[in-house]
C-alpha cells in the first residue's frame, strides 16, 4: 500500500470519527467547563488556515519522509489498532459526560482533550513507526509557527478591511439610488438607515449587500484561472483583468439591487425576497466571472495563440468530457435561472428534465448498453440500500418546510399536479442519469487516469472513489448522507464497469425516496 493511501486512509478514519462525536453531541447545548469549546466555532477558519499553510510550506518534506517510511512492526499495528478503538470509546464516553450531562468538570475537560489527542496517535502509530512521526513533528514546528504568523496576519487584515465595507455599502447605496432614479423617479433613501427603494418596496443595504462578497468570489475565481493558465496568459498585461473584475462586480452589484427592487415593486415582493435575493448574486457573479474569462482568451493582448505539440506529445486524443458534464452544467444552469422567479417552491421546474432530457438524449450513445444488458439485480439492491441509509440518516419531515407545503397546497391541482409529475420525472429518469455521468462516468475516472474512457476500474482505486463520492456529497444538502449514497453508487458503477447501472442504482433510491415523499409525508426532501 502506497504511502498516499496511508494518509487516506488515518484521514478517513479520523474524519468518521469527529462525524461521529459531533453528530451524538452538540457544543452548542453544552453547559459548565464544556462552554469554553465555543472559542473553537469563530476560529476555526484561521486554525484550518493555519493548517493548510503549514503543510503548503513543509509539504514536499513530509511527502518524501513518509514516501519512504516502512510500516511500523506487526506488534505496533495491532497495539495502535487496539489503542484506536479504545481512545475513540473513551472520547465518547468522556464526551457524554462533558456535553449531555450536567455537573462535567474542569478534569473531564483536560480529559475529553488527551483522550482525543490519543485518539489521533493510536491512529498514526498503526500506520507508521514512531520515529517518523516524531521527524513528520519535527518538521512541521517551524512551518506552523510561520503559517501562524503569516495566517494569523491574513486573517488580522479580513478583520480590519470591516472598516472599509462601510465607504463600499455608502457608495453601493449611492449609485443604486441614481440608477433606480432613472427608471422610478419618486424612488426612496435614507442615507442614515441605509434604506433604499420606492413607496411599495424598501430594501436595507446591508454592509453584506455591499458587494465585497462579490469581489472576493470574482477575484478569486480570476486568481484560480490565472494560476491554471498561467503558462497561456500574456504577463504583466493579463493581471488588467483583476481591477476589471472589480470594477465589474460592484457595477453588477448595483445592478442586482435595482432589479430586486423593481421585482419587488412591479411583479412580487415574496418572488423579491425569496427567490431573486438569494440566487441572483450567483448566477450574476457567475457569468461575470466566465465573460471576464472569455474577454482575456479572445484577447490577443492577454492570451498567448497556443503553439501545437510535438506529434509524440499525446498517444492519442483525448477523450471529450462533454457529453459527461454538460447536462450536470444545464441542470444547475437551468435551475438558478428559473429559481430567480421563486418564492418557495420552482413552479418552472419541468424546464430542467425537458431541457436536460434532451441534452441526454443526444448523448445516449455514451451511456445506454445493449438492451439484454439493461438491469443488473446488483445495481437495484445499491438502490435500496442507499435508501434505507438515507431514510435512516436524514429526518424527512415536513415541518421543517411548513412554507413550501403550504405554497404548494395552495396552488391550483393542475399547477400542484404538473409540478409533482415534473419533481418525479427529474428524480427518477433523469438526475440519475445527469449525476452519475458526471460523478461516476467522468469524475471518478478522471481521478484514475486522463483518458479517462480507458481507465483501468478495479476496487483498490479506493481513493478516485471516495473523492468522488466526497464531491457527490458536497453538492447536497445532507452531504454526509450524500457522500455515502456516492460510495454505494459507486460500488454499482465497479461491479460491471458500466455508468448505467450506477444511474439505475440512483434512480431506485430517487424513485423509493418519492414514494417517501408522496405516501409518509416526507416533504423535507423534495422541498
Amino acid at each position: 500500500m502506497s504511502h498516499a493511501s496511508r494518509v487516506w486512509i488515518v484521514l478517513a478514519t479520523l474524519g468518521a470519527t469527529y462525524l461521529a462525536i459531533s453528530y451524538r453531541y452538540d457544543v452548542a447545548t453544552a453547559v459548565g467547563p464544556a462552554r469554553w469549546l465555543a472559542w473553537l466555532g469563530p476560529t476555526a477558519p484561521l486554525l484550518a488556515l493555519i493548517a493548510l499553510s503549514a503543510v503548503a510550506i513543509s509539504g514536499r518534506q513530509i511527502v518524501t519522509t513518509l514516501g519512504t517510511a516502512a510500516w511500523p512492526r506487526p506488534a505496533w499495528r495491532l497495539v495502535g489498532g487496539l489503542g484506536f478503538v479504545a481512545a475513540a470509546m473513551g472520547l465518547d464516553h468522556l464526551s457524554q459526560r462533558l456535553f449531555a450531562t450536567p455537573g462535567a468538570s474542569i478534569v473531564d475537560l483536560v480529559a475529553w482533550s488527551l483522550c482525543g489527542l490519543a485518539t489521533v496517535g493510536a491512529a498514526l502509530t498503526a500506520v507508521w513507526p514512531w520515529r517518523v512521526i516524531a521527524r513528520v513533528a519535527r518538521i512541521l514546528g517551524p512551518a506552523l509557527g510561520v503559517a501562524a504568523v503569516v495566517a494569523g496576519s491574513a486573517f488580522a487584515a479580513g478583520h480590519a478591511t470591516a472598516q472599509w465595507w462601510g465607504p463600499l455599502g455608502s457608495w453601493t447605496l449611492t449609485t443604486s439610488y441614481q440608477v433606480l432614479s432613472w427608471v422610478v423617479p419618486d424612488a426612496y433613501v435614507d442615507v442614515e438607515t441605509a434604506t433604499l427603494g420606492t413607496d411599495t418596496f424598501l430594501v436595507e443595504i446591508a454592509p453584506v449587500c455591499s458587494g465585497y462578497e462579490g469581489i472576493g468570489v470574482v477575484f478569486a475565481f480570476l486568481c484560480g484561472v490565472g494560476i491554471v493558465f498561467r503558462h497561456q496568459l500574456r504577463f504583466p498585461a493579463a493581471l488588467l483583468i483583476l481591477p476589471i473584475g472589480v470594477g465589474a462586480t460592484l457595477l453588477a452589484n448595483v445592478a442586482r439591487i435595482v432589479a430586486l427592487i423593481l421585482i419587488g415593486s412591479w411583479y412580487s415582493p415574496e418572488v423579491a425576497v425569496g427567490g431573486f435575493h438569494s440566487k441572483a448574486g450567483w448566477v450574476l457573479y457567475s457569468m461575470l466571472a466566465l465573460t471576464l474569462v472569455w474577454l482575456a482568451r479572445s484577447s490577443a493582448w492577454m492570451w498567448q495563440v497556443p503553439t501545437a505539440e510535438p506529434a509524440d506529445a499525446r498517444s492519442g486524443p483525448r477523450p471529450d468530457p462533454s457529453p459527461y458534464v454538460a447536462p450536470l452544467v444545464a441542470w444547475i444552469a437551468i435551475g438558478l435561472a428559473t429559481g430567480l422567479g421563486s418564492v418557495h417552491i420552482d413552479w418552472l421546474y419541468g424546464l430542467r428534465p425537458l431541457l436536460v432530457g434532451a441534452l441526454l438524449w443526444r448523448a445516449r450513445a455514451t451511456f445506454v448498453p445493449p438492451r439484454d444488458r439493461w438491469l443488473d439485480w446488483r445495481a437495484v439492491a445499491c438502490g435500496a440500500t442507499a435508501f434505507a441509509m438515507w431514510w435512516w440518516l436524514v429526518p424527512g419531515d415536513a415541518g421543517r418546510v411548513q412554507a413550501a407545503l403550504h405554497e404548494l397546497q395552495s396552488a391550483s391541482s393542475w399547477q400542484r399536479g404538473s409540478w409533482l409529475a415534473a419533481r418525479l420525472v427529474g428524480a427518477g429518469l433523469v438526475i440519475p442519469l445527469v449525476e452519475e455521468l458526471a460523478f461516476r462516468g467522468y469524475l471518478l475516472r478522471r481521478f484514475c487516469a486522463v483518458d479517462f474512457e480507458s481507465a483501468a476500474l478495479t476496487w483498490r482505486r479506493w481513493v478516485p472513489i471516495f473523492a468522488s463520492s466526497l464531491a457527490f456529497g458536497f453538492i447536497h444538502v445532507q452531504w454526509v448522507a450524500g457522500t455515502l449514497a456516492g460510495l454505494i453508487f459507486a460500488v454499482a458503477f465497479l461491479l460491471r464497469g458500466r455508468v448505467w447501472d450506477a444511474a439505475v442504482a440512483h434512480a431506485v433510491c430517487n424513485l423509493l425516496l418519492a414514494l417517501g415523499v408522496l405516501l409518509a409525508d416526507r416533504w423535507a426532501w423534495w422541498l
